[in-house]
């Protein structure tokens, strides 16, 4: 059960190919709504997420999902296969209010469309920071960086470095939000590895115990 009982409004949305995306349809899907999880085949392709190709309502969604702080996820493997083009992205994702977001690709029918398993932590892990710990799979991090970072780009002006600095920015951001997932912690986190936690805790226990035995001395 979610805290404070909080409602989460989930959209499955479908756009067809030629049907443009419109900046009103996307804002009355998350206005007036705290936590919202829209999915499904949207036809949207990015680099971000669909290596091989861009069309104009991939790059919209994800300027609006930038502008808007919203969390963007989608399975490193293709959910369009085809013999003529190649395999593409289509099944994407876009949060409202969450943190911990996979996505999978499963090869599991005969369509030319694979199934997508979305992964989601639904307790309220963006507003509770504190009690959170993140864990990332970091072989799952470079294979996001293999597929979505060209390992040498061609540059010729300043304008292209610029270009390329911002791509890797983004791209380094999003594959580290995919490859992570933010487990809720029920104890204080610690970060100092065991063996210097146990010094500490003897530096403190010994001068408390040494303080005891002169007073129970006098």
């Amino acid at each position: 059960e979610r805290r404070n009982k909080a409602s989460i409004t989930i959209i499955s949305a479908y756009k067809p190919p030629r049907k443009p995306i419109l900046q009103t349809d996307l804002t009355n899907l998350f206005a007036n709504r705290r936590d919202v999880l829209v999915f499904g085949d949207l036809n949207a392709k990015y680099h971000t997420w669909n290596p091989n190709s861009n069309n104009s309502q991939g790059k919209q969604i994800y300027e609006y999902a930038k502008n808007k702080n919203l969390r963007m996820c989608a399975p490193v493997q293709p959910t369009r296969l085809s013999h003529r083009i190649k395999n593409a992205v289509n099944d994407t994702y876009i949060a409202k209010g969450f943190e911990g977001i996979s996505a999978e690709s499963i090869p599991a029918l005969s369509s030319d469309h694979n199934p997508v398993l979305f992964t989601i932590e639904v307790d309220d892990i963006k507003k509770n920071n504190a009690n959170t710990i993140q864990f990332t799979n970091w072989n799952v991090f470079q294979l996001q960086l293999k597929h979505l970072i060209p390992g040498n780009p061609k540059i010729f002006t300043t304008q292209e470095i610029d270009l390329a600095i911002e791509n890797f920015s983004t791209q380094y951001n999003n594959a580290i939000i995919i490859a992570s997932k933010t487990k809720i912690i029920h104890n204080q986190a610690y970060t100092l590895p065991p063996p210097l936690r146990r010094k500490i805790k003897l530096k403190k226990y010994y001068p408390e115990t040494l303080a005891r035995d002169q007073g129970s001395q006098v």
